[in-house]
């Protein structure tokens, strides 16, 4: 059997048995937002034992906000709007911190940098 033979062959078997698979198309995520007074979910927080850990400004001057409880078994993200309205836009539990001093994303930074501390007579 010549070799072009026996790649046709190849080819026709692998496409039965493995089936072009068109890439997923990007669905959409439903997502459950409670919007709400703040007043009204700033209670429900304190009665959940949660408490400010983080803030930050949003978009459309909004404060952005996440919760957590003292113990770190739940917490929240709040974007709270000018309005006086406010949104749980996420929860969830086992909140955890990173030590920026320990953590370490791309060891290969750490190589560049010290290279180039060598090279600069540090």
């Amino acid at each position: 059997m010549s070799m072009k033979i026996f790649s046709i062959i190849t080819a026709i078997f692998c496409a039965l048995i493995f089936p072009a698979v068109a890439p997923a198309e990007p669905r959409l995520v439903p997502r459950v937002v409670a919007c709400m007074p703040t007043v009204e979910l700033l209670r429900k927080l304190k009665g959940a034992q949660e408490v400010q850990n983080a803030f930050g400004i949003g978009q459309n001057d909004s404060l952005v906000t996440i919760y957590r409880t003292k113990d770190r078994t739940s917490w929240s993200i709040v974007e709270h709007f000018p309005s006086g309205v406010s949104c749980m836009v996420a929860a969830g539990v086992d909140w955890q911190f990173i030590n920026p001093f320990n953590f370490r994303v791309l060891p290969q930074l750490d190589e560049k940098k010290t290279q180039l501390e060598k090279t600069d007579g540090h």
